[in-house]
């Protein structure tokens, strides 16, 4: 951008335009309410099943072996719905999670997911991401993450599995008690994670204070020099986003 200046013998001035530097590519707020209710509901189903199944084993009373089979049967499509829904909800909150914190994590959203069908990262990796989410997330809210909360879910997560490996080998009726008591607290433990990390994610992005911070946590963003914008995030409203684009791109083309 050129300026004159009132001597026609000086030489144009060009002012230098400090550039804004790039958003991430794919980096936009994800909308995962709707999978975590899912995941939630099909998670706190299969706890019912759970203990029908449990009771059945210790001969509390006895169905026919159809009804058996039926049960076993519609139990495993809810659990596999409920994977599948967690695990939906659990990739877009890493998406958030890098948004907010406007820069690459340590753990990107597909290892967030595929690490918990990997032998051996299984044990330690979803534990990892999950920590990770959290932490970009509570840093826009300048809280403290409930480590607490996510390392004790994952040592019953751990011990839930254990057991109910071990309870396939085994006809110990203390043992499959113990089992489906790990279960059931590893249930109780994912949906109070699903709801806290759901509400605070959503409590950013309808809180303009802390809307303002997203997209300028990472280090890069902190040094910058005065003269150099930071990497001002666009937030996306929760309601009518596709109008408003529309809206945007209609007046931006006249």
């Amino acid at each position: 951008m050129e300026t004159t200046s009132e001597n026609p013998y000086e030489a144009p001035q060009t002012e230098q335009v400090p550039p804004s530097l790039p958003a991430m590519r794919g980096d936009s707020f994800r909308e995962m309410k709707i999978f975590a209710w899912l995941a939630a509901i099909c998670i706190g189903i299969s706890l019912p099943f759970a203990l029908l199944i449990f009771l059945l084993i210790l001969g509390v009373f006895e169905a026919p072996m159809d009804v058996l089979e039926m049960i076993d049967v519609v139990h495993g499509i809810i659990f596999v719905l409920g994977v599948i829904f967690y695990c939906i909800w659990k990739y877009r909150c890493a998406c958030n999670a890098r948004f907010f914190y406007g820069g690459t994590m340590d753990n990107t959203p597909g290892w967030c997911v595929g690490s918990y069908f990997i032998p051996i990262l299984m044990l330690f990796r979803p534990y990892q991401c999950m920590k990770e989410i959290f932490a970009k997330t509570y840093l826009v809210l300048e809280k403290k993450s409930p480590g607490g909360l996510i390392l004790t879910w994952w040592l019953v997560w751990i011990l839930s599995n254990f057991f109910d490996r071990f309870a396939m080998k085994s006809e110990d009726p203390d043992v499959i008690a113990t089992m489906h008591g790990l279960t059931s607290a590893c249930a109780v433990l994912v949906i109070w994670v699903i709801f806290i990390l759901t509400r605070r994610q959503y409590e950013i992005m309808e809180n303009d204070s802390l809307a303002a911070k997203i997209g300028t946590l990472h280090p890069i963003y902190q040094s910058l020099p005065s003269g150099i914008p930071g990497m001002p995030m666009k937030r996306p409203q929760l309601e009518d986003a596709t109008k408003n684009e529309v809206k945007s791109s209609e007046g931006t083309s006249l």
